[in-house]
């Protein structure tokens, strides 16, 4: 199977979460509706806190095409 650049990244093909750009966490005064003590910071809800853009694993790339392509 053929791959190509992952677009969902951060930046296409860094293999980073767009949501916390590869930090794992986010502040908690970005997070609608948080209370005044999660300012600190909360794990992304996006990647889980593995910094890792979730549609390639943090590969950067994710594989297109069928078997046999």
């Amino acid at each position: 199977m053929a791959t190509q650049i992952c677009v969902h990244c951060d930046f296409p093909g860094d293999g980073n979460c767009s949501v916390c750009h590869g930090r794992g966490s986010i502040a908690g005064n970005q997070v609608p509706a948080a209370s005044v003590a999660l300012v600190e910071s909360l794990s992304c809800p996006a990647c889980g806190g593995n910094g890792h853009c979730q549609a390639c694993a943090g590969l950067g790339e994710v594989e297109v095409g069928g078997e046999g392509d």
